[in-house]
């Protein structure tokens, strides 16, 4: 009897601790678009190829490739870095995060 009542105690202290803030929803937002927009719009992707359909998945296909750099910029881009170094620069606008 004891371990029941002990057990009823720690439930309700675990329920307590685990109450959540209600949230109120927040119905402000209005869309740009309307839904027959939004539909030719998928649809455009899906007709070029953007958007790939699997059942239920939707997944967008990577992007090949980077066509504004080319092989001599990226070639380019060591002896760049190691000049760089070499004047105690490493700080360069080309070089960003």
């Amino acid at each position: 009897m004891r371990t029941i009542i002990i057990s009823a105690l720690f439930a309700i202290a675990a329920s307590g601790a685990s109450a959540q803030e209600i949230i109120e929803f927040d119905d402000a937002f209005v869309s740009q678009k309307s839904r027959a927009e939004v539909m030719a719009e998928v649809s455009r992707a899906q007709a070029r190829g953007m958007m790939q359909q699997q059942g239920e998945i939707t997944w967008v296909p990577p992007i090949t490739g980077s066509p504004e750099r080319g092989r001599a910029v990226v070639r380019d881009e060591p002896r760049h870095a190691a000049s760089m170094n070499e004047r105690g620069t490493l700080y360069d606008p080309r070089y960003h995060n």
